[in-house]
């Protein structure tokens, strides 16, 4: 009889419940604070990828005409709008688009890339081609556009063995303010 009245007594102490219930909960506040922290990070990076070529399509709409080194210069920017995000896994395309006549769709007049070290292509299209405008977007006859394209693979930091590298791709298209189309020289 006393071995039973001793294991009743034991289910009744309560001493030691909240730390064997913390210790089955530690994981899964582990998982959701790791979560919580990565899906920051990404939204943070969609936002820079937002902001970068939406900066890229603005200063170069500004332009009448662009060298090549005011874009080096520009694409070397890119690093400074990212931060704290690295955009080292990115890479920014920029593309002067214009449609000569009524009788020709819209071409890619020039094209340049930089800012970053993924290898891809513009969505849009290849220089001296025909540019693949967005769904609804069109161009009257002499008419031209900045279109910057920002691509970034996103990586995570703590889930990388769960969670393979994310690509955000952000847009951004201005109409030149100065001219038709922006020039570029020094190629």
């Amino acid at each position: 009889m006393k071995p039973f009245a001793q294991l009743k007594a034991a289910l009744r102490c309560r001493r030691g419940v909240v730390a064997i219930e913390f210790a089955a909960m530690m994981p899964i506040l582990a998982l959701l604070l790791i979560g919580v922290f990565e899906v920051t990070r990404y939204m943070i990076a969609i936002q820079k990828v937002d902001r970068i070529a939406v900066a890229m399509a603005d200063y170069v709409s500004q332009a009448q005409s662009i060298t090549q080194a005011e874009l080096n210069d520009l694409f070397s920017a890119v690093s400074n709008i990212s931060s704290p995000v690295s955009f080292d896994s990115g890479i920014v395309i920029v593309s002067s688009v214009y449609k000569p006549s009524a009788a020709q769709p819209a071409q890619i007049v020039w094209q340049r890339q930089g800012g970053g070290t993924l290898s891809t292509t513009s969505h849009l299209g290849a220089q001296g081609g025909t540019a693949t405008l967005p769904t609804g977007m069109t161009l009257v006859t002499q008419e031209g556009m900045v279109a910057a394209e920002a691509i970034m693979d996103f990586e995570p930091v703590l889930l990388q063995a769960f969670v393979a590298p994310i690509r955000i791709y952000r847009t951004a298209f201005y109409r030149p303010r100065k001219s038709n189309q922006v020039a570029i020289s020094g190629n």
